[in-house]
């Protein structure tokens, strides 16, 4: 986000998009845990948030809300880097251990994880 002097806002992409393969991701209108292995997979295990709202078409809110619920669950941890021009940070989210190494153990989860995931959703009244 940028402004100019009379605050008008503009908005642009933080990095310039990468063409990835497309995602086989579900119709659930959250992440499941298939969806968010899939997606960590295709992105080499480093996603920012401008990726996973270029693969799930989700708001930022929805997908700032999953991603605290999978930190706080241990799954992922949110990183932070400062880019060489000065201020500007880049935020990025990676897999912890043991979920990067063996996914399966994370699969095993999934069905847990996903039924959370929708609690939560309906609880905050974004899908009925």
């Amino acid at each position: 986000k940028s402004s100019n002097s009379r605050g008008r806002s503009f908005f642009g992409f933080h990095v310039p998009l990468i063409e990835r393969e497309s995602l086989e991701l579900s119709e659930d209108p959250f992440l499941t845990v298939e969806d968010l292995l899939q997606i960590f997979e295709v992105y080499d295990y480093r996603v920012t948030p401008q990726d996973l709202i270029m693969a799930t078409g989700l708001p930022l809110s929805v997908i700032k809300r999953e991603m605290k619920h999978f930190e706080k669950e241990g799954i992922l941890q949110r990183l932070s880097t400062m880019q060489q021009q000065g201020m500007t940070m880049m935020r990025f989210f990676v897999l912890q251990e043991p979920y990067r190494s063996d996914p399966e153990q994370f699969r095993r989860r999934a069905g847990v994880l996903d039924l959370e995931m929708r609690e939560i959703l309906m609880n905050d009244n974004l899908i009925v």
